[in-house]
């Protein structure tokens, strides 16, 4: 990983001989669109499964031709959990109290901060690119207590069961289409090593008899290995 760095610190200096021979790039760039994740190493042996989220990024020119900045974020959930729950009322039936069915679920999710260093050497009508990452995850998980359907359901409780923070850090390569004058379809390929993070084993997940909830809190590092596939605006 720390090859990657000294290769665009390299870059960087390198990019001024080329400034008057290539023109400079976008002022902005801002993409969104689609992430598949596949958990890698240690992670993949506890959360087995392909995480499917969303993610966008907003860069901007940097005083070096050929260089952009900005950040990356991404959002994915990685399971979930559902069951019906027996809720006491206010009213009773011959000295004992009504119960009402209420729907408790919980949601395990991924969010993801990183600031970006791209390197992006050509414009036209195709742009491949270079990015170095850092920055941070969260692991989350939410549980949520609701009753009624549809429209007419209402939230009773949520809380927040578990919360972690983990470094991470990574590269990437893309490509950028031009489809209009402003508007590129953009793939990438990113590869994030995450540090050591606590989070909830999500097919662990279960409501005891007592009304409350048990669960296996796991602990690993959390690399994994990310596909997007979204739309670029470039201004």
């Amino acid at each position: 990983m720390r090859y990657l760095f000294i290769i665009l610190l390299c870059l960087s200096f390198n990019s001024y001989t080329f400034s008057q021979r290539v023109p400079k790039g976008e002022r902005t760039s801002i993409s969104f669109g689609t992430q598949l994740e596949i958990p890698n190493g240690e992670y993949s042996h506890i959360h087995n499964q392909l995480n499917i989220g969303i993610g966008g990024s907003f860069l901007t020119r940097t005083k070096l031709p050929l260089f952009q900045s900005g950040i990356n974020f991404t959002y994915s959930k990685t399971g979930k959990y559902i069951d019906d729950v027996f809720l006491e009322t206010d009213e009773y039936i011959n000295g004992n109290p009504i119960y009402e069915i209420a729907d408790f679920s919980v949601k395990h999710r991924i969010y993801r901060t990183h600031g970006v260093l791209r390197f992006k050497p050509f414009k036209g009508p195709i742009q491949p690119y270079l990015d170095g990452m850092a920055g941070v995850k969260m692991f989350s998980s939410t549980a949520k207590t609701e009753q009624g359907q549809g429209r007419d359901s209402y939230v009773i409780g949520r809380e927040n069961i578990e919360r972690h923070f983990s470094g991470s850090l990574g590269w990437a390569v893309g490509l950028k289409v031009k489809l209009t004058h402003r508007v590129f379809l953009e793939g990438r390929f990113e590869k994030l090593e995450g540090g050591d993070a606590s989070y909830i084993d999500a097919d662990s997940f279960l409501l005891n008899p007592q009304g409350g909830y048990d669960y296996d809190l796991r602990n690993s590092k959390t690399s994994s290995t990310l596909i997007h596939l979204g739309v670029s605006l470039d201004f």
